[in-house]
């Protein structure tokens, strides 16, 4: 029995191999270009990058810390302080203190706790913090106010000018009320001032009283406050001369007067200065302060300074919190690392208006 034949397998021809073979190469040329694209999306560290990514970390960092603040004690474009709870297991909190100079090239510092600053981004060349506020306006209760110091009552131009000597003899009471503003509640009396000249042998004292005025404006005795004028520091001519006072809670209602006597029995104790044409509110007692006459249409020129005190009334205060912080900073040679980060301000810490 003859063997049976062995089936030949078929080969490629040339042909077949060319065509493969080009196709082969089609395929590793299209899968070494999609390799050598993906190579160069990859990020390098390269020194254009490297800025970048420094600034990222270090504008990171401070964010970070500014969002967990608990109080602000400086707000400023360039430069914060801010407080943190305790992170030293000291029990107190950290104080932090961000800031840069302005100037190009310099660094921004992080400051703890007042130590030395450190710098943690060099080579700035920007850098720009805006905060966040909110707002709520309330309607307070201002309370009692005082006024400065200033002139009360003003009768200091004359029409007709004269004077008066006052001795043992001879009394004189000026009496005086103050415009004052429609809400005071209390004014007081810290200085008067009385146009006089001393009379010779310069020895005497003139007392010089603030009195409770009846409704006539005479004088009813009741002294609030009092002080001397003595003779040795008047001058020749005559010359204003203060006197301080600390008549206080007066109503404002209330009129006083000014009354001037000898207080030391030593004769002609001080010339005053007169407008013979100036108003009213002028007595004399002949010696001592007991019985008072009207000295009509004239004056005793002076000046009466004090305060006032208002009720106040309703004030609106605005009151702000912080509630966000932006961060915009640029560092490297040629300030291209421009890093910009934001982040709201958990706390919400109570702030200065902007």
């Amino acid at each position: 029995m003859l063997p049976k034949p062995t089936p030949r397998t078929r080969g490629y021809t040339l042909i077949e191999i060319v065509v493969s073979m080009s196709i082969m190469t089609l395929l590793m040329g299209g899968v070494m270009s999609s390799m050598l694209i993906a190579t160069h999306a990859l990020p390098e560290n390269s020194a254009k990058s490297a800025p970048a990514m420094t600034s990222a970390a270090a504008v990171s960092d401070m964010v970070g810390e500014l969002c967990y603040a608990t109080d602000f004690t400086e707000l400023l474009p360039q430069s914060v302080t801010f407080t943190v709870a305790d992170r030293t297991g000291d029990l107190f909190p950290e104080t932090i203190r961000y800031a840069w100079s302005g100037s190009n090239g310099t660094p921004l510092t992080r400051q703890l706790n007042g130590g030395t600053p450190i710098p943690v981004l060099d080579n700035m060349n920007t850098l720009t913090i805006r905060y966040a506020r909110s707002s709520k306006t309330f309607t307070n209760d201002a309370g009692p106010s005082e006024s400065a110091s200033s002139v009360l009552f003003d009768s200091s131009t004359v029409t007709e000018s004269g004077a008066v000597t006052i001795n043992s003899t001879l009394s004189l009471s000026q009496y005086f009320k103050p415009t004052l503003p429609a809400d005071t509640v209390s004014w007081s009396i810290t200085s008067v001032r009385l146009l006089v000249m001393g009379s010779n042998p310069f020895n005497g004292i003139t007392a010089v009283e603030i009195q409770e005025a009846n409704v006539d404006e005479r004088p009813n005795g009741t002294v609030i406050d009092r002080a001397q004028m003595r003779e040795s520091t008047l001058e020749w001519t005559f010359t204003w001369m203060p006197l301080a006072f600390s008549a206080r809670n007066l109503l404002p209602t209330d009129g006083v007067c000014v009354v001037l006597y000898d207080d030391n029995g030593r004769g002609n104790v001080a010339d005053i200065s007169l407008d013979m044409q100036g108003g009213s509110g002028l007595f004399t007692a002949p010696g001592g302060t007991a019985t008072w006459t009207a000295w009509k249409s004239v004056e005793i020129p002076m000046f009466i300074s004090g305060t006032f005190t208002t009720s106040g009334g309703p004030v609106n205060v605005t009151r702000y919190w912080l509630v966000g912080v932006n961060v915009s900073a640029r560092a490297g040679d040629k300030g291209d690392a421009h890093i910009e980060s934001a982040a709201d301000i958990l706390n919400v810490p109570e702030v200065s208006a902007p």
